[in-house]
C-alpha cells in the first residue's frame, strides 16, 4: 500500500499505485464491457500486489454487487471499512455500498441503517 497524499483534514489517501493502479484501471473496462470474469481477475491480481489497500477491496465490492452476490459485496466493502483508518472519503463510500447490497438482499432496515452510517460520514 502507498501514501499517495495527505488532505487537509489529517486524513491520507491509500490509492493503488503502479501496477495495481494499472490492474484497477484495466478491471474497470472488462467491467464496463460486461466481462465480469476478466474484471475479478484482474482486481484479484492488484490485490495481492497491494493486499491490505481499502479501495481494491471496495472495487471488488462493487464488482460483486453487480454481479448479484450482495452478500459477498457487503463483506468485501465492510473489510474495506475496517481498514478505513479515518478517511471519511472512503468509509461514506464503503457504507454507501454496504447499503446497497443489503437493500440488493432485501434486507431494507439494514439498508437504512448503513445509509444514515454513510450520512455521518460525509
Amino acid at each position: 500500500m502507498t501514501r499517495n497524499g495527505d488532505r487537509a483534514d489529517g486524513t491520507t489517501v491509500m490509492l493503488p499505485r503502479g501496477a495495481a493502479a494499472h490492474l484497477t484501471a484495466e478491471a474497470e473496462r472488462y467491467q464496463a464491457a460486461g466481462d465480469y470474469i476478466a474484471a475479478a481477475a484482474s482486481l484479484e491480481r492488484a490485490m495481492r500486489i497491494e493486499p491490505g489497500n481499502p479501495w481494491l477491496s471496495l472495487a471488488m465490492a462493487r464488482l460483486r454487487l453487480v454481479e448479484g452476490a450482495p452478500g459477498q459485496a457487503e463483506m468485501l466493502a465492510r473489510r474495506a471499512l475496517s481498514r478505513a483508518a479515518g478517511d471519511r472519503i472512503l468509509t461514506n463510500r464503503c457504507w454507501e455500498l454496504v447499503a446497497q447490497a443489503r437493500q440488493a438482499g432485501g434486507d431494507k432496515a439494514g439498508a437504512l441503517e448503513a445509509a444514515r452510517m454513510a450520512d455521518q460520514h460525509q
